[in-house]
Order: C-alpha cells, then structure tokens, then sequence
C-alpha cells in the first residue's frame, strides 16, 4: 500500500505537471490541485476495485489452557508413611478437596495414572496404587501423544518420585523444556527412612497329614537406616492359640531367613498368622503379617514297596511303614519270595497275591510306589506282567502318583535305564557308573533353603547340625548332575564331580505327579542325636511330599494349582485344573471351567488344553488386592453349587516397587526447575494456586464470513471525481 498509493498520485499529477510550472504566480492553485486530487480518487477507485476489496467477519469463543494431571498408581504409593494414611489415599484426599475445585474452573483438566505407561482416568477412579513397576519419566513423554493436534498442557504431577522402569526423570525434564511444557509437581512421601519390618512367604505347608508338624519358612527384611537389635515373630491360629515364636537378630534389608512351626493333630481347615512385633517408631504394619491357608487331612499314605530280596534297607524301611499305622498304609511285594510266602502290609490291609500290574488298580489303591533293587524282568513271576507293572507305574505318575526309586548292589538304577521309568528319573545316570564305597555324611543341598523332607529341625542352624552329625554311610550308587528342572534334597559332603557335589536324593515332577531317586541303600545305618524320631521324621516327610498331589480331591482326581503360591502385586500367574472321572479319565468340557473368587464372582474361565493326550484347564490369572486370594471350582460351574477344588494365593507387594521407599524429592525438584514450573510438599501448598492462575486462554475460531464490498457507492464517487475533474478543467479552460 505504501507503494501504491504515492504511484497513484504521481499518475494522477503528471498532466498537469506543465501547467503547475507555468502557473502565473497570481494566478490560484487550487483549480489545478482540486484536478489532481480529483484524478488520483478516480485512479484508487479504479484500483480498489481490481483488487475486489472484501469484508471479513469473524466469531470467536475463549477456551480454557489445557492442564494434565498425573497422579502415580504404582506400588509404593500405597505405602504409609504416617498413620495418617498411605501416599495414595493422600493423593486421593487431595483430588477431591478445594484445590482441585478451583483448578478445574480455572483449566482444561485431564487427568491421567501413571504406571507402566500412561492411561487417560477420571477424578472419581483415578487412585488405584497396585501398578508393579513405575515408569515416571516414559508416562510424561507420552503426555504429548495424549494432546495430539493440541496445544500441549502443563502438568501438575503428584508423585513420590521413584521410577524404576523405562526413561528417567531427568530425560524427561529436557524433553519437556524442549517442549516447553511446564511441571508442577506435589512430592508425596518423606525423605526420611523411618523404621518398616517386612515379613515375607517364601514357602509354607499346603496341607499336612493329621498328626504332622506344618513348617513355615519365611524372610524378616529390615527397611530402615537406622539398625534395629531385634524382632519377634509370632504363629497363632485362627483362635488366637500361640503355636510358635522365633526372634530375628539385627534383621537386615536383604533379609533373615527362618521357620516357623507346629503340630497339627485336628483335622479340618486352619488360617494361620505369623505377625511380627512392630519396631520403635514403625508406622506401616500392612506388611508385618502373613496369613497361611493350611488344610490338616485325616488320611493315610498309600504305599506299594516293591522289593527283590529281603535286604537290610527292605527290612528297615517295611518295619517303618507298617508300624506307622496313623499315617500309611502299606503293602509290600518281595519279588523273589517264594510263591507261599506270606506278603508283608499293615494291619488295615491284605497281603498281596500277585503284584498289581494294571494303571486302574495302582490309582485305585496307592499315592506313592517304592520301587527297590528289583529286576524289572522279574518284578512279577510272568515277565510281561512285569513290563506291564513298569507301563503302568508311568501312567500312575503321568496321573499325579508318588514314585521313589531306591537304589541298589544289583538291578537299582542301572537296569532301568532303558525303561520309560528310567527316563523319569530326576538325575541322569551314566551307564557305566560303578558304586562307590566310602564314607560320607548326606547333607541338605541348600543349608539356607533345605528341602522340607530333609528339615529335620526348623530351626535352621541345628538342622544343618543334625546332618553333620549324623552316622556316615558307606554305600552311594553316583549321578552324574540334576536333570533341568529337579531339586537335590541331599548331596555328599565329600564326593564331588565337575557338576559339583555328588546326589544323593533328589526329586522333580512328571509331570503331574513326583518322582524321587535315592542314591543309597544305608539308609538303615542313620542314627541322629535324639534317635529315631528324625529317621521316621525324614521317611514320613519324603512319603507325603511324593504323595502331595493325591491326598487331597479324591485322591487327585480334581486338581486346582497355581505355577506358584506367591505372587507380586499385579503379576500374571497360570492357573491350572485336572478333572478326572472315577475312572481316572479326563473329563471334558469345550466351554471351559469357571474360577471363582472367596466373594463368589467369576474372575476368569480356565480354557480347555489338550496336547498329546494331556488334558487340562488354564488361564492367566492378575490379582489386584493384597494378601490371601481365595480361588476355587465347583461340580457344576456355579458359584454357589458344592466346591470342588480350592487354593489361595499370598499376593506380596512388588521387590521391584519397595525396594526404596524414600521420596524423591531431588527428582521431583530438579524436574519442576528445568520447565519453569514449582514443587511443592504436602503442608506447603499455598502458592499453587497463585502459581497454577489458569495461563493464555486458547482463543479458537468458530466461524468466519468473507463478503465483497457492494460496487454502486464506488462507481458512484468514482463518478463525482471524474466529473468534478471535468468541469473544473472546463472553466480553467485546461482541456
């Protein structure tokens, strides 16, 4: 415009360009003046209208800034750091208070949890601290992605500072400086580290044979910078009854571990809970308790010993098994007897005419099979029998039956190795193995983690004395190494190879039942301090541990089982049922089996899995509370009908989330610094609303209108002009 307007009045000026220089100087200028002034109107009027002047009308609306609120949903946000509540129910508190009243009218509120990723919520359902890992810094790079083709938002963030999984705090300050998206931050917690005990499952007693002693093993850990001397630990049932205490000195942050125990006498269902004192200053006692679901059966073991000779470890083990009248029942078959010989059994039970060489009988009548130093040709006195007792005895484990295979001089691992139990075994075997003849003392494989057949004592230090001094025996048949998968109960403490100690017993499961080998056959030679008691101990707790999975559900004939019993907050674990006919065949269900809850809803439909003439039902199941799940099956899949299978799951808090509880406030400070926003502390949140006045509004566009300039006024002075340049011309006699 500033180009084309002093053009327009240079065209319109030259023709009376002339006329002005030889103007008399008494003669008046303004004729000529009005004649240009006249010419350049006509001139912006002609060029106005090529240029199609429009007017444009607009509508606008005001909107309010955009503000993410991101509150944390992981672990630790559910601990307490006072007795006033946990970090989370603050969080909570807090979204529901004035503040976040006055926020919202000020702002464009959203709001988010942050967990493993970033998840759009509502200010109704925003807290739930169960997420098992905290991914801070990746949640608030993902905050962009929400606000796609948006102006990007400030974020108000109330955390406590601890990510453990994807990028940092740090990294995500500078990306959101380059974004220029401002942190307001609420630090949630206390930097200080106030004492918190930590008792921890690592394995407990499912069920137990009435008469038996349940063991408890557990992990006391120590969460506290300062040192605490000592802590008591207390077992008491469902009535308030002490049945145990242990005291843990100087508990430490990585644990201490022990064993509770007791004696259990009455059959039924116990829930049993170990609680620790709290310590001195202690604050959080969510986690100083541990409740165990343990079922007490008033059954016995049944037990097929199968034997060549009357050797010394035959008449030691039988003598045990038919003595022990309360706990097993016991029939044995001496292969090479004489055919009038009179078998031996206990007294609730018949003496054997033949050996049972059918898989139904074996289901029918025993949970764990022994087979000794017998030949497998001559098992029975017909040796297809015999052929016919060994396929049989594979498909009794295959259907959750107990298999202890014990060694021996003559037939005992070696001749079995070219058999379908052979390849059960849970150690591998070298065929040219020869048996070694040197004293040794069998000693628990793990002295921390014994197996609960070799826990003579729960009090670890002396069960590992116990071994030590018990009497050495003479004769091992050696194994190479563990097969993938198997747990050694006992190794030598003198004889090694380059896997490592020798095995002496060992166990693993095939696959739905378990199957032991004891490298030994001087089992008979045992003498402990105290006597006989802890050889019947170790006999008793190798039988019912083989036979776990037939004494309870009619004999395993219905199976609920979890891949473990404790599982972290928020993980995944496989839940897995069997259900058999009476006649130990699979039932099948193509729609699947319900899994109900302790409050009778469905939580998942275990589908059915058929893979080489295997069946079962499984699911993945995600626990999203503490402490003991209930979980369990019914005859005819409703919730209410007659239960016929149950277990309990001990749901821990994550190790990964409470490794460190302290507040990061470093963290959450050096964040709010580098994008110009503000911490803040719970008891220090005056200025937030000061801070927090509502930023730019977003003014937008709602309607627009463009409308040409209506020609008939422009034509109409372009019209004057021309004229009135004419008729000045005219009497100024200029044209």
């Amino acid at each position: 415009m500033l180009l084309i307007l002093p053009s327009l009045l240079f065209i319109a000026l030259l023709p009376y360009y002339k006329a002005l220089r030889n103007r008399e100087a008494s003669k008046s200028i303004l004729p000529t003046a009005t004649c240009v002034m006249a010419r350049f109107v006509c001139l912006a009027v002609v060029s106005a209208l090529l240029m199609q002047p429009r007017i444009n009308q607009r509508s606008t609306v005001t909107e309010a800034a955009p503000l993410a609120l991101i509150v944390d949903a992981s672990t630790s946000m559910s601990h307490h750091d006072t007795d006033a509540g946990s970090r989370g129910e603050w969080a909570r508190n807090f979204i529901n208070g004035a503040t976040l009243d006055a926020l919202e009218s000020r702002y464009d509120l959203k709001y988010f949890q942050a967990a493993r990723t970033l998840s759009l919520s509502s200010r109704d359902a925003i807290i739930n601290s169960n997420a098992p890992t905290s991914a801070l810094g990746e949640s608030l790079l993902e905050v962009e992605a929400e606000y796609r083709s948006q102006r990007l938002p400030d974020v108000l963030l109330i955390s406590d500072g601890r990510s453990n999984d994807g990028r940092t705090l740090e990294d995500a300050a500078s990306i959101l400086q380059q974004k220029r998206m401002r942190a307001f931050c609420i630090g949630v917690g206390t930097d200080n580290s106030v004492p918190d005990l930590v008792l921890e499952q690592v394995q407990s007693a499912q069920q137990v044979l009435s008469g038996d002693v349940g063991l408890f093993t557990l992990r006391l850990r120590a969460l506290s910078s300062t040192a605490i001397d000592s802590a008591t630990i207390e077992l008491r049932d469902q009535l308030g009854n002490l049945l145990d205490t242990h005291a843990v000195q100087q508990p430490t942050e990585d644990g201490v571990q022990f064993v509770l125990s007791s004696q259990f006498d009455q059959a039924g269902d116990n829930i049993l809970t170990a609680t620790v004192a709290p310590a001195a200053d202690e604050v959080n006692l969510s986690n100083n308790s541990v409740k165990f679901n343990l079922k007490v059966l008033n059954t016995r073991v049944r037990v097929l010993y199968v034997e060549g000779k009357p050797r010394w470890e035959y008449r030691f083990l039988k003598e045990r098994l038919i003595r022990a009248t309360n706990d097993i029942e016991a029939q044995c078959w001496l292969a090479e007897a004489d055919r009038q010989f009179k078998q031996e059994h206990s007294a609730t039970t018949t003496a054997l005419r033949a050996v049972p060489t059918d898989v139904e009988t074996l289901l029918g009548h025993y949970d764990v099979i022994i087979i000794g130093d017998v030949s497998p040709l001559q098992i029975s006195h017909d040796p297809l029998a015999s052929q016919d007792f060994l396929n049989s005895v594979a498909k009794f484990v295959e259907s959750g039956g107990g298999l202890l295979m014990l060694a021996g001089p003559q037939y005992n691992p070696l001749h079995y190795l070219d058999t379908n139990l052979g390849n059960m075994l849970p150690v591998v075997i070298d065929p040219q193995a020869t048996p070694l003849s040197e004293d040794f003392r069998p000693q628990p494989s793990d002295l921390a983690h014994p197996h609960p057949a070799s826990l003579l004592n729960t009090d670890l230090q002396e069960n590992t004395t116990l071994w030590q001094n018990a009497t050495p025996l003479w004769w091992m048949f050696p194994s190479q190494r563990l097969k993938n998968g198997a747990q050694a109960w006992l190794v030598s403490d003198s004889a090694e190879n380059e896997f490592g100690p020798l095995v002496v017993a060992a166990s693993h499961n095939v696959p739905h039942g378990r199957v032991a080998f004891f490298g030994t056959d001087e089992t008979w030679r045992w003498r402990f301090p105290a006597g006989e008691k802890y050889v019947q101990s170790f006999w008793r707790g190798a039988l019912r541990y083989l036979a776990s999975a037939r004494l309870h559900n009619n004999r395993g004939r219905i199976r609920l089982e979890a891949e473990r019993q404790i599982v972290e907050l928020g993980e995944y674990v496989t839940i897995e049922a069997r259900i058999l006919d009476s006649g130990y065949k699979p039932i099948i269900q193509d729609d699947g089996i319900p899994l109900f809850n302790s409050a009778g809803e469905q939580v998942l439909s275990l589908q059915l899995v058929e893979r080489d003439g295997d069946v079962s039902y499984r699911g993945s199941y995600r626990s999203q509370q503490l402490g003991d799940v209930e979980l369990y099956i019914t005859e005819n899949s409703n919730a209410k009908s007659m239960v016929s299978a149950r277990l309990h799951l001990n749901v821990v808090l994550t190790s990964k989330e409470m490794a460190d509880l302290t507040l990061n406030s470093s963290g959450l400070q050096n964040l709010a610094t580098q994008t110009d926003g503000a911490y803040y502390t719970p008891d220090k949140l005056q200025d937030i609303l000061n801070e927090l006045d509502g930023g730019q509004p977003i003014v937008r566009i709602i309607d627009e209108q463009f409308a040409f300039i209506k020609p008939w006024w422009v034509l109409a002075l372009f019209f004057v002009a021309i004229v009135s340049e004419w008729l000045i011309r005219k009497k100024e006699n200029q044209c």
